[in-house]
């Protein structure tokens, strides 16, 4: 039971009286007798509005900015501890901004580059809008894409079910078959999943397995993998953040972490002199540590949305040189959008100083059905996708920078997991202490500039000096957020220069 108030009032009184006892006993008891006299909260105040009021104005004014800014700091460091909903859509909304500033910019020169064999509506309606991509044709785009000298290509079609062409369907699944049997570029392929459909499913998605390996067309291959297209969606229904990994569960209810593809081509890439099914076999063997608890059994109505993992008995994941948290934070699995989807940009994204294009795509019909031989040149040295942009297909999705098809999303997450890695922002007592300083730097631009315009000047030339240097660091995979505790010391010292001047005016009246 809770003690009532008065009880406390009560017990106050009687440590107060005992305080000042054994004060009167000690040898020090004047001193000590003084020092209980000034912890009466009516003392303390009193004492500390003396102290203030003999503070020059610009000490007043530092000290209370002071107080302001980093009073919000904490409170914002602790709703980024917690995962306050309110501050990670806030700190979208800027990430959101700074993207659109960044998309279609200069790149490293060690960015890799990626190129695009788009199925576009001119290639779906010449190939007669078939409700599956027809297999003949996809067999074509993988033999034109392995034969140019990739670093890795990427499926990014659903082949799990059998398209009805069964001669199709048979002539992909010898050439894969083949395919996996000679030495070849990694062939990665879309790993699809059946979500949970009710209170009574099982917690995680299961792994729908391919009619291709049901038909044991490819088994122990050492060049053919598979791997999942999912990311999140916010609830705006935007893709910002990208799932490295998707916990589910196999037909037979075991366990099982499939990795992502942006995932599975950063790990073969970054360890190019390694053979590809090591690689996939060594990050496999990290993604276990991470499986779900269990795969058997009912899901709870607060967890529909979530496959609960064990609690993971690695901290990171290293891929290719590559250092992950295995437990990302909500920024930390921010993917940043560099190639936007609006023509002709998408294909000018340059790579240094150098007139290299990270980014190339090609209609899928010349390839399939041309009367003329096309140069594989461009697809030389790049990681290829395949994949659809026709309205059809029903693959478009919001993001930060317009919408997008999910072959070119993916080719947003290969660019920014190779080149960015997890955003990482800065540690609480890094953010802290530059904060401190920069409050400090705009409370002596406020005394520099009296007057009510130079004092909004100063603090706007203070705040966009911050954008170029966030632009700076977001382009590097950091992010900086300064901007809430700096806008509100400066509405803070406005409001208190509007006071000052108010209680001047009455006085001058009176």
């Amino acid at each position: 039971m809770r003690s009532s108030p008065v009880k406390w009032i009560i017990r106050l009184a009687i440590m107060r009286k005992l305080a000042r006892l054994i004060a009167q006993l000690t040898p020090l008891s004047e001193a000590l007798s003084r020092s209980v006299h000034y912890f009466r909260p009516g003392v303390l105040l009193v004492t500390f509005s003396d102290w203030w009021a003999r503070r020059t104005r610009f000490t007043r004014h530092l000290l209370s900015n002071l107080l302001v800014g980093m009073t919000i700091a904490v409170v914002l460091a602790y709703l980024h501890h917690v995962h306050n909903s309110w501050l990670t859509e806030f700190e979208d909304a800027g990430m959101d901004w700074v993207m659109k500033l960044h998309v279609g910019t200069i790149v490293s020169e060690t960015a890799t580059p990626i190129a695009w064999i788009e199925i576009d509506e001119d290639s779906y309606g010449r190939w007669g809008e078939p409700l599956y991509t027809p297999r003949r044709k996809l067999v074509k785009l993988i033999e034109f894409a392995a034969g140019s000298n990739p670093l890795v290509i990427v499926v990014d079609i659903d082949i799990s079910r059998e398209s009805g062409d069964r001669e199709g369907d048979r002539l992909l699944m010898e050439y894969l078959h083949s395919y996996s049997a000679r030495t070849g570029p990694p062939l990665i392929l879309a790993r699809t999943f059946r979500s949970p459909v009710s209170e009574t499913s099982a917690t995680c998605r299961e792994v729908r397995a391919s009619f291709i390996e049901n038909s044991r067309a490819i088994t122990g291959t050492e060049n053919i993998f598979w791997a999942s297209t999912l990311f999140a969606q916010d609830r705006d229904r935007h893709i910002r953040r990208w799932r490295l990994w998707e916990p589910a569960c196999t037909e037979d209810d075991k366990p099982v972490v499939v990795p992502s593809i942006q995932l599975l081509v950063a790990a073969i890439v970054r360890a190019a002199d390694v053979k590809p099914s090591d690689t996939v076999h060594a990050l496999e063997g990290q993604l276990r540590a991470i499986s779900p608890v269990r795969c058997a059994g009912l899901s709870s109505p607060e967890n529909r949305d979530f496959c609960k993992s064990a609690e993971a008995e690695i901290a990171t994941i290293n891929v290719g040189g590559l250092t992950l948290d295995s437990s990302p934070s909500h920024i930390q699995q921010r993917l940043i959008y560099s190639i936007p989807w609006t023509r002709p940009s998408s294909g000018r994204i340059l790579r240094g100083d150098t007139m290299d294009e990270l980014f190339i795509r090609h209609a899928a019909y010349p390839v399939t059905d041309g009367d003329r031989e096309i140069d594989r040149s461009w697809l030389s040295g790049r990681v290829v996708i395949i994949g659809s942009s026709y309205a059809d297909a029903r693959d478009g999705h919001a993001t930060p920078i317009g919408e997008q098809p999910g072959a070119l999303i993916l080719a947003n997450a290969i660019n920014s997991l190779l080149q960015y890695g997890q955003i990482q922002p800065p540690a609480t007592w890094q953010k802290l202490l530059i904060e401190a300083f920069l409050i400090l730097v705009m409370s002596l631009a406020f005394a520099w500039f009296s007057s009510f315009w130079g004092m909004l000047v100063s603090g706007l030339v203070i705040i966009v000096v911050m954008l170029p240097i966030s632009f700076l660091a977001f382009k590097y995979g950091v992010w900086l957020d300064f901007a809430v505790p700096l806008i509100a010391v400066q509405l803070h010292q406005m409001a208190a220069e509007f006071e000052e001047s108010r209680k001047q005016r009455i006085k001058t009246v009176s």
